[in-house]
């Protein structure tokens, strides 16, 4: 009985061996053990240690350890079992490899099940491995990939329960509810599902699926509105989360951000994720032949839809539509594919169905009569795309952080020397600055009014001040001119480098 299965499914595990082992060369060659700055990853690794230590849901790295409300607590959760091992950063960096992994899986089995063929599933993982964009992130301390990996478990889920109330089903529920755990984002995840059913008119699905997902995110709803609403949302509302002086979006704010990001998606976001080797500047103005690209690769994409099997349309298209809905909603400065690196492998997997398709014109997929040569020649296409992409992330792997950095985390490991144990530092990238400091910090308040900056400062009980040269407008905006107005109050006791980073302690409170 055992030969027989491995028998019948002998392509599906040489597919997964192909796949895992080619993902290990890639990670092995690509990996890097630096800290990634974006800042976000420092505060998911403090949450993490939170938990793993006891402390509840809370920043234990600020003053009094306030409950923790900006992130949702799902990929901490995963972090605080990951230090139930280590809590070496590399250590948590190769657990998210684990995910990425296992999401390459993942997107095997949901291209077999839609396409019921091995190969064309196998070539599909391989373009989600090969694409630098994605990859990158599966050695970064951030959520993209967990949330990722989730996902795909959830959508595999809802295929094999086939519409029935079975156990497939039972756990989709479950891994549905903490995909939302894990990013907000998760809410359209469940909005796709709800229109599959739809579709298919499963009424006793709908209301299940509806019921039990209301019910799962109430903890963490009713916990952010007692402390003041969800981060994200709060954010989502201003014209710009870094400058909040300008206010609360208006209705024609709203228009002017939803045709901003659709362009920006159409032209730059959409070709970068797809096509990750090709030259396009985030902060350049898009190019015509950007929109060309984008358009034509949104064509395809939709002509794959169209060639899919009418059994799995629905969910598709509600997924795809309920994440792009969301990020046309995003602030225009929050931009990059981290935001729509979810729904890449799905995009990707489209625009190769429809290329598949338009090329040869066989909707039964059968590949396998194309034989060894054809398999060998269409991996060999997606390397030749892919290599531009991996050659860059392997050079990143080797380089330092740059001076501006380095004299940053120097001021914060003089500060874990040099400063009482009870200190609070403010400072422009407080997460990445404790990791280095041990001590408490703050971020200061991003206003133009001085009072209420110094007034903010004295709340969260801080005594000494950072003054970097990260380069972010922030601190030359609202720190700086604060610091300037009231100099008498604040003694520089260390600068490090050229361009100096200033530590200043604040004497008087």
């Amino acid at each position: 009985m055992r030969d027989n299965f491995f028998k019948k499914n002998r392509d599906t595990f040489t597919c997964i061996s192909i796949i895992s082992i080619s993902f290990i060369i890639a990670y092995l060659l690509l990996f890097d053990k630096k800290l990634f700055l974006g800042g976000d990853n420092a505060f998911y690794y403090i949450l993490g240690k939170s938990i793993n230590g006891g402390h509840g849901y809370r920043n234990i790295h600020m003053f009094g350890n306030p409950l923790a409300n900006h992130f949702p607590p799902g990929y901490p959760f995963l972090i605080s079992i990951a230090m139930l091992f280590s809590k070496s950063i590399v250590w948590i960096k190769v657990f998210n490899g684990f995910f990425m992994w296992g999401a390459l899986c993942l997107m095997f089995l949901i291209v077999q099940k839609i396409t019921n063929n091995n190969h064309f599933a196998c070539l599909s993982s391989l373009v989600v491995l090969f694409n630098g964009q994605i990859i990158r992130y599966s050695y970064v301390m951030m959520s993209e990939i967990p949330f990722l990996f989730f996902s795909l478990l959830t959508l595999y889920l809802v295929l094999k329960s086939e519409m029935r109330l079975n156990k497939y089903y039972i756990f989709s529920l479950f891994t549905l509810i903490f995909t939302y755990y894990i990013r907000s984002q998760g809410v359209a995840l469940f909005g796709g599902i709800v229109l599959f059913y739809l579709l298919k008119k499963k009424w006793k699905l709908i209301i299940t699926t509806v019921v039990s997902f209301i019910i799962g995110i109430l903890p963490w709803t009713i916990r952010s509105i007692s402390l003041g609403g969800n981060g994200y949302v709060n954010q989502l509302i201003l014209k710009n989360p870094y400058r909040p002086e300008l206010g609360i979006i208006e209705f024609s704010g709203w228009i002017e951000r939803i045709i901003q990001n659709g362009l920006r998606y159409i032209s730059k976001e959409i070709p970068r994720s797809v096509l990750p080797s090709m030259d396009i500047s985030q902060t350049e103005p898009s190019l015509w032949y950007y929109y060309l690209v984008g358009i034509s690769l949104i064509i395809v994409l939709i002509y794959g839809i169209s060639t899919m099997n009418r059994k799995y349309k629905g969910l598709i298209i509600g997924y795809l539509g309920g994440q792009f809905a969301i990020q046309l909603l995003w602030p225009e400065v929050w931009f990059g594919i981290r935001f729509m690196l979810p729904i890449v492998p799905i995009i990707q997997f489209l625009v190769l169905l429809g290329v598949y398709n338009l090329v040869f014109r066989n909707y039964r997929l059968d590949v396998r009569s194309r034989g060894l040569k054809y398999r060998v020649s269409a991996m060999g296409i997606v390397l030749l795309f892919s290599i531009p992409s991996l050659k860059v992330l392997h050079h990143r792997k080797d380089m330092i952080w740059g001076l501006k950095y380095d004299h940053y985390f120097a001021v914060a490991k003089w500060c874990s020397v040099n400063t009482p144990k009870d200190a609070v530092i403010a400072c422009r990238k407080p997460g990445l600055f404790y990791l280095y400091a041990n001590r408490k910090v703050s971020q200061f308040k991003n206003t133009n009014d001085s009072e209420m900056l110094l007034k903010n400062l004295k709340n969260n009980n801080v005594s000494y001040v950072v003054i970097d040269r990260l380069g972010y407008a922030s601190t030359s905006r609202y720190l700086v001119p604060a610091l300037k107005k009231n100099i008498e109050q604040f003694k520089q006791v260390c600068h490090i480098g050229d361009p100096p980073t200033y530590l200043l302690k604040w004497d008087t409170h």
